[in-house]
């Protein structure tokens, strides 16, 4: 641990959080496996913004926002919001949902 720890840190949250020596914990290693446990199975979903820079923050020529392909003033087409699933177990394992 290589954080940088201020005089007063180990009174404001306690000896085993920040105390500049390494300290003893006979508990953290049952504690760390029940909260590891099952940490490796299923997937995990997260939400990626593709936008356009392009059609987000440049306008036609006029100064207003772009119309381009028959929308409505003021309407813009920024881009797109992808479902994504992420293996735990493999990392590397995405896929669009």
């Amino acid at each position: 641990d290589t954080l940088p720890r201020t005089p007063a840190a180990s009174h404001a949250s306690g000896r085993p959080f920040a105390a500049r020596e390494p300290q003893h914990l006979p508990d953290a290693q049952d504690w760390a496996a029940e909260v590891a446990a099952g940490m490796d199975a299923g997937v995990r979903i997260s939400l990626r913004l593709d936008l356009s820079a392009y059609d987000l923050f440049d306008g036609d020529t006029d100064g207003g926002p772009s119309t381009e392909g028959g929308g409505s003033a003021g309407v813009r087409n920024a881009g797109a919001a992808i479902v994504q699933v992420h293996s735990l177990a493999d990392p590397t394992l995405v896929a669009d949902a």
